[in-house]
């Protein structure tokens, strides 16, 4: 009797998917360059852990901490950076 063990895919999770508290580490930013120049320069880049603080009602900015600072990026661009977690 052989036993098969499931390995666990990975999946890409935008990071305004995180909970308030919840951290992760940043695995790609998928957007235009021009966006993707300004979050790097604010320091969202892949191998950065990140943390949700606060997320605003209706859409609205999305409250971050990373590199012991706070900063607050649209929802829309949010949606562009991703975490590598396994499927579960």
């Amino acid at each position: 009797m052989s036993i098969q063990v499931k390995e666990k895919s990975l999946i890409k999770v935008p990071i305004s998917s995180l909970q308030p508290g919840e951290k992760g580490i940043i695995a790609s930013v998928e957007t235009s360059q021009e966006i993707r120049w300004k979050l790097l320069e604010m320091g969202i880049g892949p191998g950065e852990e990140i943390q949700l603080i606060r997320k605003t009602p209706f859409g609205g900015p999305i409250e971050f901490e990373l590199m012991h600072y706070r900063l607050a990026i649209r929802k829309s661009e949010a949606d562009k950076v991703f975490l590598t977690c396994k499927q579960q």
